[in-house]
This record gives C-alpha cells, structure tokens and sequence, in this order.
C-alpha cells in the first residue's frame, strides 16, 4: 500500500469516527419515553404538595393517596391513587431506571436556592446532578435552549 492509500484510508478513518461521535450524541439527546406518565407536571408516590404555584399538567399520586392543594391553580387533572395514577407511576419507575445509569454533565452542589441566589442558569442541555435533596422557593430556572432547541435537560435529584 502506497502512502497516497495509507492518507486516504486514514482520513476515511478520521470522517467515520467523527460521523460516529456525532450520531452518538445525537442519540445521547433522545428524551426518555415517559409512557402514561407524559401528560404529569408532578407525580410522587407518597405525597404531593403545591402551595401557590400553578402546574401546566395532570397531578398525580400513588400509592399512599395524598394530595395537598394550597392555593394552586392546577392545568390538568389530580389523580389520587385511582388506576390512572398508578400507570402513570408505573411508567415513571421504568423511566427512571433506564436513567439511572445516565453520567451527569453538570454537578450542582447547592442545596437551596432562594429568591434566585444563587443564581441557577441559564442551563444548555444536558444532564445535572444534585447530591442532595434541593429545595427551590421564588427561584427561577431559566434553561436556554438557543444551541439546540430540540435539546433534554434532566434532573437527577
């Protein structure tokens, strides 16, 4: 094989591995499918709370059946323990499972945000990691999608 050949093997190397990363982080940016729990704006399996807030999406709980509602305008159907909401929960363990595995892009250390200090964002897709429990109250998130606006964001908590 002459050194032209070797050049042009070597390139036709370099073009599949760059075309296989590529597609490679493209399937990284696939959402996970959330099955019957897709139209929740929050699930919990033993309690769920909102306090003057408004949620774009069905609420549901299950198993243990409590719900508190304090002031909050919900935008979709509260489903106590009924069958809807376990399939919705259902569909969320199996969603969580297969991400369970994901690696974290992004560590957030912070705990608790307040009156947005600190400040959380704007966040590109990808995937963020808190250690603990994080708490947020009259915070805002801002996640900025202008690189890619088909992108994921996911929490892991």
């Amino acid at each position: 094989m002459n050194d032209r050949q070797k050049y042009f093997f070597r390139c036709l190397f370099a073009i599949a591995a760059i075309v296989f990363a590529a597609s490679s982080a493209a399937s990284a940016q696939t959402a996970p499918s959330l099955g019957a729990a897709q139209t929740f704006a929050a699930l919990g399996g033993s309690v769920v709370t909102c306090t003057d807030s408004v949620l774009s999406g069905d609420v549901g709980v299950s198993p243990t059946p409590v719900f508190t509602n304090v002031r909050c305008t919900v935008a979709g159907t509260a489903h106590v323990n009924d069958q809807t909401a376990i399939n919705a929960r259902a569909a969320f363990v199996s969603a969580y499972d297969s991400l369970q595995l994901t690696p974290c892009s992004q560590t957030i250390s912070t705990a608790a945000f307040t009156n947005n200090v600190p400040a959380l964002g704007p966040l590109p897709p990808g995937v963020y990691c808190f250690p603990a429990a994080a708490t947020f109250t009259d915070t805002t998130l801002t996640l900025d999608g202008s690189t890619n606006p088909n992108g994921i964001w996911i929490f892991k908590v």
